[in-house]
């Protein structure tokens, strides 16, 4: 866990949040579980439609919550630019942005994740 926080209780000693009434020691303990792996976002079921709008809901979420942890692990991040129909187009920062294996890591592991978790149908690509 960053800063290694592991227990709402280090969460509350080292930015006080949670110090108070103490009802939003579930959504912390939940927050906790999902940035140290103990959760997953469980994937959409794929035989409802989504809209424009939940796809690219989903697909941020999805950004934030799955992928951009797992590149700042290695000193990168990544940007979503746009959303045209299945086409997802992204920016990758940081180490990222220079790396030679980025389009491995978006083909291999972004554009898998955000298939898994948001449609099958989904083509991420670069901007350049």
């Amino acid at each position: 866990a960053k800063n290694g926080l592991t227990t709402v209780d280090d969460v509350t000693d080292y930015v006080k949040a949670g110090g108070g009434c103490g009802k939003c020691h579930e959504k912390i303990q939940a927050i906790i579980d999902q940035q140290s792996g103990t959760i997953q976002i469980q994937p959409q079921m794929k035989k409802k439609a989504l809209t424009n709008i939940q796809k690219i809901k989903l697909i941020e979420e999805t950004l934030t919550r799955e992928i951009q942890p797992a590149l700042a692990k290695d000193g990168g991040n990544i940007e979503l630019i746009d959303v045209d129909g299945d086409k997802v187009t992204v920016k990758l920062r940081g180490t990222c942005a220079t790396c030679s294996k980025s389009q491995i890591t978006l083909k291999n592991y972004v554009e898998t994740k955000l298939r898994e978790l948001v449609a099958d149908s989904l083509e991420v690509r670069e901007v350049s």
